[in-house]
């Protein structure tokens, strides 16, 4: 089982990958935001794959920092594919230093949590009948999640008046990534509380990245 959901999510990093190749030969305005978008999806997913298919403690903990990491990057290019696609900016420049500053700090307690141990720990469970390194999250890990589903939140919220704001005959461009994106969050979400040995949702992220490329380009 953990051998299939790996080799589905290596057919799709590979789609994403195909995909940001064609973003980045094309001559839309918003052909950069979808390939750093697109880009930034495969760490984390590649992160998940090493953690899905490990069977021993430190290549699941290398996964797992990849993992959150590329979380970070993935929620910040979303961010500013939203603003992009919806023709916004940024409403000051201390937001813009103060999402940066929280992202960079996201990086630095990462960075420490092998010699402080706040962020997260592993323990040891079976999973399909093999060894299965399951996430114990602590006040660092809560934090990460706090910034990633923030960041998430306002992407949302930036589609939600888009909606309002546009014609209905033009709302579908903005409609459609909103419900994925609902989509993914809860899947995110459910795996978080259910607390799931094996990932899955990180299929949904990959699969809405292949959405986006298709909706906006």
């Amino acid at each position: 089982m953990r051998e299939a959901v790996g080799l589905l999510i290596i057919l799709i990093i590979a789609a994403l990958a195909v995909c940001a190749f064609f973003a980045r030969k094309n001559q839309k305005e918003i052909a950069g935001s979808v390939f750093l978008m697109l880009i930034s999806l495969i760490p984390p997913m590649f992160g998940n794959l090493v953690i899905i298919l490990s069977h021993s403690k430190i290549p699941s903990l290398i996964g797992y920092y990849i993992y959150f990491l590329g979380m970070d990057m993935a929620v910040f290019s979303l961010l500013l594919f939203a603003l992009k696609y919806c023709k916004l900016s940024w409403p000051n420049k201390l937001v813009f230093f103060g999402v940066h500053g929280l992202l960079v700090a996201d990086v630095v307690q990462y960075i420490l949590n092998p010699f402080l141990g706040q962020a997260f720990t592993v323990e040891e469970i079976m999973a399909y009948e093999k060894p299965y390194f399951r996430l114990v999250p602590l006040f660092g890990q809560t934090c990460h999640r706090i910034l990633d589903y923030g960041i998430l939140a306002v992407v949302i919220v930036i589609f939600i008046v888009m909606m309002i704001r546009v014609p209905r005959i033009y709302s579908e461009r903005y409609s459609v990534i909103f419900f994925c994106l609902i989509a993914v969050a809860v899947w995110q979400t459910f795996y978080i509380f259910s607390r799931t040995p094996v990932d899955r949702s990180m299929i949904g992220f990959g699969v809405f990245g292949i959405a986006v490329f298709y909706f906006a380009l």
